[in-house]
């Protein structure tokens, strides 16, 4: 079912392509979640908890790559999927996914309230070109934006440290802008319109690159 061919790998794949949205996040709980149901803390990844969990006192089957008959992949399959549904009937489960749509709706109400103090300011900090034509973008319009020294900063998360991997437009003496992706040093381009400038932010976003988080950078 939805494209998961009956493997082991191939349902860890589909989870953590269905993950990638939230940067991991469910995942990660459900590692907490693993590892507190476990008899003692480990280290180990969530795949590898699950096949302990299928395995007991069989270590060298715990190894995701390991050679499994079919009857083993079986096995691995269903503890895995015995341990998703626990997850989600449980107590953290249900208050993840409360958490989870509470976070989200407050960055996004930081996120509108800071694009409005931006929007509306008229203290000669930056030409309101540019926060305007960002603002009329829809995917930019999701990052939290800071003005500063006539720079227009978009970040993925609402607090500091923040991230520093979308394209920030710069004015250029002369006319024109600079776009220049801080977080590497790459000069994105020196576009003549500040149109022409935020299409090129939003051609170089971050793979994945969704609404501001409720975080600082090490959350992404």
């Amino acid at each position: 079912m939805f494209g998961v061919d009956g493997t082991f790998a191939t349902h860890v794949s589909f989870l953590y392509g269905c993950s990638a949205g939230d940067s991991q996040g469910e995942l990660q709980k459900f590692h907490a979640w693993l590892n507190k149901d476990s008899e003692t803390s480990s280290n180990m990844s969530w795949v590898w908890l699950v096949l302990k969990k299928a395995f007991p006192g069989q270590g060298a089957l715990w190894d995701p790559g390991a050679p499994r008959t079919a009857e083993e992949e079986d096995i691995a399959v269903v503890a895995l999927l015995d341990s998703l549904e626990e997850f989600i009937d449980s107590g953290e489960g249900k208050r993840s996914a409360l958490t989870d749509n509470e976070e989200r709706t407050q960055a996004a109400e930081v996120v509108a309230a800071e694009w409005k103090t931006v929007l509306d300011s008229s203290d000669g900090l930056i030409d309101p070109a540019m926060p305007r034509a960002a603002y009329a973008n829809p995917r930019l319009r999701e990052l939290f934006p800071v003005v500063s020294h006539g720079a227009l900063y978009l970040s993925r998360c609402i607090r500091p440290p923040r991230m520093h991997d979308v394209g920030t437009l710069f004015p250029r003496g002369g006319g024109g802008f600079v776009v220049i992706r801080q977080s590497d040093g790459t000069t994105l381009g020196e576009p003549g319109t500040v149109e022409e400038a935020i299409g090129l932010i939003v051609a170089n976003l971050p793979e994945g690159c969704g609404p501001a988080i409720d975080g600082t950078a090490d959350d992404l």
